[in-house]
Formats: structure tokens, sequence, C-alpha cells
């Protein structure tokens, strides 16, 4: 089926709010929810119709923005080096505990869902959970957004400056923290769809200036977006012909997914994943799980329209995997699972399935290339821009010194007598 493909670069940081911070912060996702590329074309549409609010009754309106049989905004992740778009780290994904990733160094990384993986298992795993990977070269890299922390103070519209409120003597000069995605950075989404409303999306989306998240009038949110048509997508680039003929049935899931037991309660449990996957493809699943490595979390939101918060439910987190024993499944009932995804609020990028994705038991994860360095203009020494120029280098150089000697000294590690155990300093120092 066709697929549209978008491709957002942050001109501005981008505040896609989550659940980690205090009142006085906003943390953003390590990425753009679906829930936010729904908004964007929402936006786009209403100015479109030249409308103030969707007609809910409208079965255009309900067939794309709110039908998750019929289109589905998939999460826009980090876009590597080589264009790709990453996908979160499984949590099956171990690495020894004393290991770090660095420039020069990589890390053995053992896949716990992999039989007979344990066998060669590290004595101190620790999850690799938490990043982005994908394949360069040959080499799997692990990829982290990088982050702008800004400091702002709440002030009066009206003024232009920090005032207090009626009633409240002490908001005056509030300090709030801003932990969002760096400008810079590309992130790619899909939208799922049918094939009639392609045309329709190409429309919506002929205006390359957007913005998106919150605090946009503060400087948040501008992006640029671009987008193709594919005929042929896949989330991951396995073909499902080649993951049909495995003994057990392996379940990763490639976003936040929200499931309900049998008595309508949200529940973050894993094995709920069975009755959803038997839903789906209208089979009966009776195997038996025999590994499950997960996480969970809180999933909310904000209606606009409402000017409320959604209800916070918990969700079973991205990289969570489940694997089930004597289970398969055929390249077509694989296609159909994938395309579809399992849970709630599939339109809004939730649950989102791979099926005998990661089957390797051990490899090594490399940290991205550095990116080469871009020859700058220089700057003559007579002109008037030299003095400064060379002031504001040395500072920068001073620094990267001192950054550097902080790193050698905490990386030092004090070698303690062997007889006594003690380090070779008093308490004192």
């Amino acid at each position: 089926m066709p697929t549209i493909r978008l491709n957002l670069k942050a001109l501005e940081p981008v505040l896609a709010t989550s659940f980690q911070s205090d009142p006085n912060s906003d943390v953003s996702y390590d990425y753009i929810p679906g829930s936010m590329i729904r908004g964007l074309l929402i936006g786009c549409y209403l100015r479109q119709h030249n409308q103030r609010e969707l007609n809910l009754h409208d079965p255009e309106v309900q067939r794309l923005f709110f039908d998750s049989e019929h289109t589905r905004y998939l999460n826009a992740y980090l876009v590597s080096q080589d264009n790709r778009r990453m996908l979160p780290v499984p949590r099956s994904w171990h690495k020894p505990k004393v290991q770090q990733l660095t420039d020069d160094t990589p890390i053995e990384i053992t896949d716990f869902s992999v039989e007979d993986a344990l066998d060669d298992a590290p004595e101190s795993p620790k999850s690799v959970a938490g990043q982005f990977w994908t394949r360069e070269g040959g080499r799997l890299r692990l990829y982290k957004p990088t982050r702008r922390f800004n400091i702002h103070n709440q002030r009066d519209r009206r003024k232009g400056r920090s005032s207090k409120k009626e009633g409240n003597k002490k908001s005056e000069g509030e300090i709030f923290r801003y932990d969002a995605l760096d400008a810079g950075q590309i992130f790619e989404s899909a939208i799922l769809c049918d094939e009639q409303d392609i045309p329709l999306f190409e429309t919506l989306l002929n205006r390359p200036d957007l913005w998106i998240g919150g605090s946009r009038s503060a400087g948040y949110g501008h992006v640029r977006v671009t987008h193709e048509v594919i005929n042929k997508w896949q989330e991951i680039r396995e073909a499902t012909s080649d993951r049909d003929d495995e003994d057990n049935l392996t379940i990763t899931l490639l976003s936040d997914t929200l499931l309900r037991d049998p008595n309508g309660q949200p529940m973050a449990n894993p094995s709920l994943i069975q009755s959803a996957i038997a839903d789906v493809l209208g089979i009966e699943l009776t195997s038996r799980t025999i590994q499950i490595f997960s996480s969970s979390t809180l999933i909310g939101g904000f209606n606009r329209k409402w000017g409320l918060p959604l209800p916070q439910v918990p969700a079973l987190e991205a990289g969570t995997v489940i694997v089930f024993e004597d289970t398969t499944l055929t390249a077509e009932q694989i296609r159909e699972l994938e395309w579809r995804g399992i849970g709630d609020r599939r339109n809004e990028g939730f649950g989102r399935v791979a099926v005998n994705w990661h089957r390797q038991e051990t490899f090594k994860g490399y940290k991205p290339e550095s990116k080469k360095a871009i020859n700058q203009p220089t700057i003559a020494s007579d002109s008037p821009s030299f003095p400064m120029a060379k002031m504001m280098a040395k500072r920068l150089l001073s620094q990267r010194l001192d950054r550097y000697l902080q790193k050698v000294v905490n990386d030092h590690k004090l070698k303690r007598d062997e007889k006594t155990g003690l380090a070779p300093i008093s308490n004192s120092q």
C-alpha cells in the first residue's frame, strides 16, 4: 500500500513535552510523537478549508484523522547520517556494565531474546535501551538526539516583563526550564493511509515551513517538512519472507503500546500482546510465553479544543520484546500485523510492532562517525574583526582544555593498597 514519508528538519528547537519533568520544567521526548504529526496535518486541513474546528460528523474527517483502520501517523524518529529512519533499541539488548561506549571503543551487545544467548551472557549485564540504532557501513550505530536546555522566566504578556499575578505575591520572576530537541536535526515519520487520500495529503503538505509542538511563540517548533510517496514501504528493512521460518515468535514493540485487559481497563501487561495479535489477525494463539523484556510508562496528552490535559494511562514502552514458544506466522500474517499494529490509538503512532526482527546473538555497537569538518572562511589579520575573533578562539580553546582536564581527572582511578584495601588519600582529600 502507498505510504507518505515525511522528513521534518528542526529549524528551531522542538518541544514535545513528556511526563519526565517537575512543575517548573518541560522535558521533550527523544522523538516527535505521531499525535503531534496528526495535529500538524489537522492544522493544515483547517487552513485549507478555512475552518476553525473540524466537523467530526464528516466521514472524510473521521477517515483522515480518527480511524485507525484507514490512517495512521507514525512517530518521527531521528534520521541517521546516511538518511535512514532509526528505531528504538530493543530491551533485550544488554552489554557488560563496566563497558562504556566511546568514539574509539565499541561495546559488546548480547541479545537475550535469542535462544542460547544467555549461556554467553556477561557477568553484570546492563540494558542498552533508551537509544536509537541503525546500520551504517556494515556496523551497528547507536544514536541519541542532541538536546537544547533553555532557562526562561515568566513574564506578563501585556507589560512585556516579569509581573506579579493577582493573589500570588511569589509569582513574580518564576523561573522554569525547557529541555527540547535541538535545532538542525532531521526526524522521519510516515503516514499510512488509503490510496484515495494520497492527493489530499500532498495538497496539505505543500507548505514547507510549519510549526509543531509547544511554546511556538517563544522560538520553538519551526520545522521544514518535505515528503515523498512510496508504493512499497516497510518500517523495518528485512523482507517478511525471510522472517516466517522461525520456531519461536518474537514480537518487538517499535513504539509505546496501549493495551486493555478483558475488563477494558488500560494495563501495561506484556501478556496482553498475545490477545492483541489474535484480535488483529483473527486467529487463536495459545502458545506459552518464554521470555519477556519490558518496561512501562505513562501516556497522556493535551486537547487544544478543551484546553485540558488528557487522562494518563499506563503503556508498554517502545523496545519491549516478548518471545512465544513454538509459534509461527506466515509472511502474509506478518505483513498484515506490521502494517496495522496492535492496541489503542494506533492512528497516533502507538502499537507499532516488528516480528522476528533481530536474531543475531552477539554483535558490537558503535557510536556515530564524527562529522567531517567544514572549511571555515579565514579572517585577515588586518580586519577589524580579527582581535575579537582571536579572543573568542582563545576562550573556546580554554573551555575545551578545562573539559578535557576534568574528564581525565574523573576517569583516573586510584589504586588501593592490596593488603589494607585503602586508597592512598585521606577522606578529607
